[in-house]
């Protein structure tokens, strides 16, 4: 197929990516390089520096594609320590450095956590139905950030005592997706077990973090 992935030098974008070409698929990356990195790309991807705010320009690539799903929080290598969205790379990256990670709130808020790699094949799968259609992707479990620091604190080999601070205005307390639907039209399900993902973020993080990571 002709695939076409908007921001596919990002974290979830370059995963997506990798998977569509080991398939033998032809793929065109659209990404305005703000925060993904072009040296996450396969040197086989053609690259069009374009913002998805240039009405016009986008319009134009993206005619003869259509557009794949509603994801939960994706987690994974290739995931900016850095950034501001992300918990279990900012989490694990704290740690790491030897410092507190800090809980907004009092760490009783959930989330649902999918690891990359599921959320991929949940693309390769909806591309691969033919269908036009909507899904929810993730594990439809929710996962406390209290919980999330104590699986990253057996990963870590250490106990881990974090530092509390304000909650954020306007922060959903508890959030997880009803993926049934992926489950009986594309036969999707999330594989990858929360404690191996964190780990494999983990020594991603503690190996450099290098932009060309297999999920």
């Amino acid at each position: 197929m002709r695939v076409l992935v908007t921001g596919g030098s990002g974290f979830i974008g370059s995963h997506i990516v990798d998977a569509l070409l080991a398939r033998g698929d032809d793929v065109l990356v659209l990404d305005d390089l703000s925060s993904g990195r072009a040296g996450r790309l396969d040197p086989r991807v053609t690259l069009h520096k374009l913002s998805i705010t240039d009405a016009a320009a986008l319009n134009g690539e993206v005619a003869a594609y259509e557009p794949a799903l509603r994801l939960a929080n994706v987690y994974g290598p290739r995931q900016d320590p850095a950034g501001e969205a992300g918990v279990i790379t900012i989490f694990c990256a704290s740690v790491l450095a030897g410092r507190e990670p800090t809980i907004y709130g009092d760490g009783t808020q959930t989330r649902d956590y999918v690891y990359v790699g599921d959320a991929v094949r949940a693309f390769l799968a909806a591309g691969d139905s033919g269908r036009p259609g909507t899904w929810n992707i993730g594990t439809g479990v929710e996962v406390s950030v209290l919980d999330l620091v104590a699986i990253i604190g057996a990963v870590a080999g250490q106990g881990i005592r974090p530092a509390f601070a304000a909650p954020r205005p306007g922060e959903l307390q508890r959030s997880a997706v009803a993926a049934d639907r992926a489950a009986s039209e594309l036969g999707w399900r999330a594989g990858t077990p929360l404690p191996e993902g964190v780990r494999r973020v983990y020594r991603w993080i503690e190996s450099g973090a290098p932009d060309r990571v297999p999920c």
